[in-house]
């Protein structure tokens, strides 16, 4: 199962957020109908869209025979409910690593054999044996940034700080990602609200500056 965009937990830099993605497959319960495509060389891929290269997939296939049935989906808590309302039949799924320690308490992982994986020593020793999988039952995949991307055609004085999101002059002309833990994310770093909160003045607060940046997004 493959797992995707984990943010960092911690001290988040002013412009950006530390993201990653690990691999790890499902359990044998979730995968009768993956004995059937192991017959028949198919690997069944849950993803994002635009992660992947799209010569990546083809050329897999030419290299090894195997064919991929790929399926995307939008949002990772609806993945999640998929797959814990039982639906089968996936071999790899990228999901961020907040999600990892709920499949593992639903016992939906099984671990990837360490064997199997000839590079799995060319890793960077950061991302091996982490807090949220210390036994390795997932391999990191990938990992990026979340910050402010902007045409300089456009701006004359290029934004500073997240709270440029917030200014009234950009209405109309600025998105934020279609992801609610970013979105989040980024009004915690304004408030200097920990993230690894649970007080709900700490919710209201942010639900408060989110609802007031909303007039100025496209609609």
């Amino acid at each position: 199962m493959i797992l995707k965009r984990m943010t960092q937990r911690g001290n988040i830099s002013r412009r950006g957020f530390l993201k990653a993605a690990v691999l790890a497959p499902l359990m044998p319960a979730l995968l009768a109908a993956c004995k059937r495509a192991d017959n028949a060389k198919v690997v069944n891929f849950f993803n994002w869209s635009n992660y992947i290269g799209k010569d990546t997939l083809p050329g897999f296939k030419a290299r090894t025979g195997v064919e991929i049935r790929y399926d995307l989906f939008a949002d990772e808590e609806e993945m999640f409910a998929k797959i814990r309302a039982g639906a089968r039949g996936y071999d790899l799924i990228v999901v961020g690593d907040y999600l990892i320690p709920r499949f593992q308490s639903l016992n939906l992982i099984d671990p990837v054999p360490a064997s199997a994986l000839k590079n799995l020593g060319n890793l960077d020793p950061r991302f091996r044996r982490s807090t949220f999988d210390p036994q390795e039952t997932v391999v990191p995949y990938l990992w990026g940034t979340t910050g402010i991307a902007y045409n300089k055609r456009k701006l004359k004085k290029p934004p500073t700080s997240w709270r440029d999101l917030w200014d009234p002059k950009y209405k109309d002309r600025i998105s934020m990602l279609d992801n609610v833990r970013d979105c989040i994310s980024v009004a915690m770093q304004l408030l200097s609200i920990p993230q690894t909160t649970r007080d709900p003045e700490d919710f209201r607060k942010i639900r408060e500056l989110l609802v007031l940046q909303k007039p100025f997004l496209p609609r």
